[in-house]
């Protein structure tokens, strides 16, 4: 390529660079190299970086070859960049559930681009120094509310904010950045946003705040004894509130449902469970769940057992959304692999009425999850680190 660095193996100061056609002269000379008559050989190193685009380095070899004088190294543009991911995630240590940052290193392409030609526009990036953790979206659709994880911090450290999706600025801070607030999710009549918090106790309860800014912060469930995470409000009248319930005396998260105002909690299934989501009719509710090591998803209805809606034992799915209308579900699965990145996450779609029909959403290559339904519809907002710096993007369906 133009402006690729040569060198030669074994020959500490030789450097050549090939010119705005790629193409660069070098003389070199054959002689033996041993008794039978052959003839040296040179291996010829090619690399290129410029400020923002990078190659994978190559080599040929380069030999007498009868007078041979022209040779070509192809090199390959990497078009992934790593991106650090700070997440929060439950640990069992001695007989104790203890929460954790767990940090990773994920694969990003550098093009935001969809490769079937969807809209994709970013919505939001983090502030430096910040992760964002996870999505929720208000009944009009007007507003995103996440959590923005402070990347440093210890104890662990994060903020409850919200913005317009409709690019005019408008972002709103609903809790101070003092204590550890995840999972923000809207009530279905936009007044409330309820979340998990450590600011009540020395766990995590899950708490409320008005919408507007207004007021205090309401303790909903007491987490004295236990961790609770992934709040969800129904549309029920009377208003309730599924969650995940990580318990000292059990080794793994129950599911359970509790008005609103604190009263009647219900241990709903005999299944662990975690990212509970009720449907828009308050007659069901979809979760993942552990199956042999990888993570399914499930729908358990107001009456009745848990149905398995994806059953793929290799395959890892979790954080499912319903549409609107109820109809269908959008979840996040690494069954997909880019040939750039191999085996990553992306957005599924599954119509309820044919569960064993999924269809994939996207498919950048880069990370994608923590899905919401735009309320048209028309549009998925979701987490991804795609281009390289993690941000809340749109997905247009139609």
């Amino acid at each position: 390529p133009p402006l690729a660095t040569l060198t030669l193996a074994g020959i500490d100061d030789f450097q050549a660079k090939t010119d705005e056609n790629g193409a660069a002269g070098i003389e070199l000379a054959f002689p033996p190299i041993n008794e039978e008559g052959e003839l040296r050989t040179f291996t010829v190193n090619a690399a290129r970086t410029d400020e923002d685009r990078q190659w994978y380095p190559a080599s040929t070899k380069i030999g007498w070859d009868d007078g041979r004088i022209e040779y070509a190294i192809k090199l390959k543009e990497i078009l992934t960049r790593s991106v650090p991911l700070m997440t929060v995630n439950m640990r069992r240590d001695g007989g104790n559930w203890t929460i954790a940052a767990d940090r990773l290193e994920t694969m990003a392409m550098k093009a935001t681009a969809e490769p079937g030609g969807a809209t994709v526009e970013r919505i939001y990036t983090v502030n430096e120094g910040e992760y964002i953790d996870s999505i929720g979206i208000s009944p009009d659709g007007g507003r995103l509310v996440f959590s923005a994880l402070a990347a440093d911090s210890m104890p662990l450290r994060s903020q409850i904010r919200s913005i317009s999706t409709h690019d005019d600025g408008g972002e709103r801070q609903h809790t101070d950045g003092s204590s550890l607030e995840l999972m923000p999710t809207f009530t279905p009549d936009g007044q409330q946003i309820v979340f998990s918090s450590d600011r009540m106790s020395r766990t995590m309860s899950i708490v409320s705040v008005r919408a507007d800014g207004t007021g205090g912060v309401t303790e909903i469930t007491r987490g004295n004894d236990s961790y609770d995470l992934w709040p969800a409000v129904d549309s029920d009248p009377q208003q309730r509130v599924f969650y995940s319930r990580y318990m000292e005396k059990r080794d793994n998260p129950r599911l359970y449902m509790q008005q609103i105002n604190g009263a009647g909690r219900t241990d709903l299934t005999n299944r662990d469970g975690i990212q509970p989501r009720p449907s828009p009719k308050a007659d069901a509710i979809v979760f993942a769940s552990d199956n042999e090591g990888k993570r399914d998803i499930f729908r358990l209805p107001e009456r009745g057992t848990p149905e398995n809606l994806t059953g793929t034992r290799d395959v890892d799915e979790s954080e499912p959304a319903y549409s609107r209308d109820g109809t269908k579900i959008v979840f996040v699965s690494d069954q997909a692999s880019s040939e750039e990145t191999g085996r990553n996450r992306d957005l599924w779609m599954l119509d309820l009425a044919k569960p064993d029909r999924a269809v994939q959403v996207t498919s950048n290559g880069s990370w994608d999850d923590c899905p919401v339904w735009d309320p048209s519809g028309n549009a998925i907002y979701f987490r991804s680190n795609r281009g390289g710096r993690w941000g809340i993007w749109k997905i247009s369906l139609k």
